[in-house]
């Protein structure tokens, strides 16, 4: 079991995927999945949609949405650049 996911992270992981061909039907729309590395490893390993882009978003989410926060809050453009301690995080969009 990994910490912060579900006991049955495949299974969990499959029926996300399963959610996602009824949600779209048929269409294919570019996915970029985004959460933290364990999540997004189980999720690659049964994902099954055609949609699905190579590049991640790794980090925690929590994290992200404060560097975005903290970008709007002090003004920066969207091309400075948001950092943490974790080199992992990719930078404020």
């Amino acid at each position: 079991m990994t910490p912060g996911l579900p006991e049955d992270s495949h299974g969990y992981f499959r029926q996300t995927d399963s959610g996602l061909h009824d949600l779209l039907k048929g269409e294919q729309v570019p996915l970029v999945l985004a959460g933290v590395e364990a999540a997004l490893r189980f999720s690659r390993q049964v994902d099954t949609y055609l949609g699905l882009l190579d590049q991640d978003i790794a980090g925690s989410p929590l994290l992200l949405l404060a560097s975005h926060n903290i970008a709007r809050l002090f003004g920066m453009r969207r091309s400075s650049r948001v950092s943490f301690a974790n080199p992992g995080l990719p930078v404020c969009p």
